[in-house]
């Protein structure tokens, strides 16, 4: 039986009430059920179940770790939203005092992992919340130096609503 198989608003909100855990979402306080998925490939992926709607690219924080929500949520599932979410394995220094979390692959960014395409050797891809900050931070061109060297932005995709996908090239060009 699935307890989210109800219509009346109060017996959700007393379940969320019950088994939620306090998250942060975009930095603000907020409630959710994450569950795990079956492992299946090399990142770690987990659903994350709201009453409030979760947009792709925000930022989860969970247990003192970063998720992006990788996945387009348009509209309720049994009464609540429900999205995936996979944990950012990089944070990518942006200034000396700020760093983005990533997720850093090096196979085309994509949430089935049995269609990937792996790219070039030197190169790899991250995904980065879509933000007028990020979009700054983050120009084509521009040097950044992590994963044990430098990283040149080649390409910026914005085709993921919620998403910046970048490709990276390695360079023996110093960041600034």
């Amino acid at each position: 039986m699935n307890p989210f198989m109800t219509d009346s608003a109060d017996d959700i909100q007393h379940l969320f009430d019950s088994i939620a855990q306090d998250i942060l979402i975009n930095n603000e306080p907020s409630k959710a059920i994450i569950t795990n998925i079956n492992l299946t490939g090399e990142t770690e992926d987990r659903n994350i179940h709201t009453l409030e709607r979760i947009e792709q690219g925000d930022l989860i924080t969970y247990q003192d770790e970063h998720y992006l929500a990788i996945v387009e949520v348009v509209t309720k599932r049994h009464s609540k939203y429900k999205s995936l979410i996979r944990h950012c394995n990089y944070d990518i220094p942006v200034s000396s005092r700020s760093s983005v979390p990533a997720i850093v692959t090096d196979k085309t960014f994509s949430i089935n992992e049995t269609h990937q395409i792996r790219i070039g050797n030197g190169q790899i891809f991250a995904a980065v919340a879509d933000s007028d900050d990020n979009r700054k931070a983050f120009e084509k061109n521009k040097i950044f130096e992590f994963m044990h060297g430098n990283w040149k932005i080649i390409h910026r995709d914005f085709t993921q609503r919620g998403l910046i996908t970048l490709l990276f090239e390695s360079t023996s060009t110093p960041a600034e």
